[in-house]
């Protein structure tokens, strides 16, 4: 019987170790490295909002930052569909988050240079992300 405990103090903790980090790895991960995403797009569309299209030299910098921002954001988010759990994609879609439609609204901003196109843009990629709050107009 001691032989018994032995064995099964030891194998229990092992079994729920590798189960907690199997949870952590693959659900908790993904949905944080998501959240992260979610809320650099915000930043950066609020940081960037006056950097639609070059003016001066010194704007030619931020529009160009931007420009870069946004593709990396949605190649980010694009990546990130694949590595989320299926239940969380489904409480998103129950939300009315699209992610697909916002990676694809944020490729489309970055290539913009109007105004009202990247208001629109803008608005769209905050309706899609879930934001609550109304960044432009």
């Amino acid at each position: 019987m001691n032989n018994l405990d032995n064995v099964l103090s030891l194998i229990i903790p092992i079994f729920f170790g590798a189960i907690g980090y199997w949870i952590a790895t693959f659900y908790i991960q993904p949905i944080l490295y998501y959240k992260k995403i979610r809320q650099k797009i915000l930043t950066d569309l609020i940081f960037y909002a006056n950097a639609v299209k070059p003016l001066k030299d010194a704007d030619n910098e931020r529009y160009y930052q931007r420009h870069e921002s946004n593709r990396l954001a949605s190649c980010e988010l694009t990546a990130c569909i694949e590595t989320l759990p299926y239940f969380y994609k489904i409480h998103l879609k129950c939300k009315g988050v699209d992610i697909e439609n916002a990676s694809l609204t944020l490729m489309k901003l970055s290539n913009c240079s109007n105004e009202m196109e990247a208001a629109t843009f803008t608005d769209d990629i905050a309706r899609a992300l879930g934001f609550k709050i109304k960044l432009f107009r």
